[in-house]
């Protein structure tokens, strides 16, 4: 599960590009508007938004994967906010997944609003070993906490 957690009465949000890369490769999870384009196999979901009073939550149920290069895979998405009221568009269930993409060929600049700031969030997963299942839930727990801890910063 990859969760985003905002938390202010001021403003509102939406996520945006979401990729994943690996030291040779660059894989495209999401399109400007946070719509999935890697739905087949739930490689990466369309985001689900909640709002709980001053509280907007992201979340994502995603599968473990790597790239074939590497078992090293880094996750970043864009992350709108706005003072406002942020345009939010439906997703198309019919996204195509697409292939991977060569790297550092993610466009970061999205809109030119003023009132839309862009801010970066990431983590990175490392595969060393295979995780025995009470491993894998305390693995699951400490990104979780690692996740939460970065939104608030």
């Amino acid at each position: 599960v990859y969760i985003i957690r905002v938390s202010s009465l001021a403003i509102d949000a939406r996520i945006g590009q979401c990729w994943a890369r690996d030291e040779q490769s660059t894989l495209q999870l999401s399109d400007d508007n946070g719509c999935s384009m890697q739905l087949a196999g739930n490689v990466w979901n369309h985001f689900q938004r909640q709002q709980h009073h001053n509280v907007i939550i992201f979340q994502n149920q995603i599968k473990a994967w790597a790239f074939p290069t590497s078992n090293d895979v880094n996750i970043f998405c864009n992350l709108h906010t706005c003072h406002i009221t942020c345009h939010h568009v439906p997703c198309n269930e019919q996204r195509q997944r697409r292939n991977v993409i060569t790297m550092n060929n993610i466009d970061d600049d999205d809109d030119n609003d003023d009132d839309i700031h862009v801010i970066r969030t990431n983590f990175h997963v490392q595969n060393k070993h295979k995780p025995t299942d009470e491993e894998e839930k305390d693995e699951v727990a400490l990104l979780l906490l690692l996740l939460l801890l970065l939104t608030l910063l």
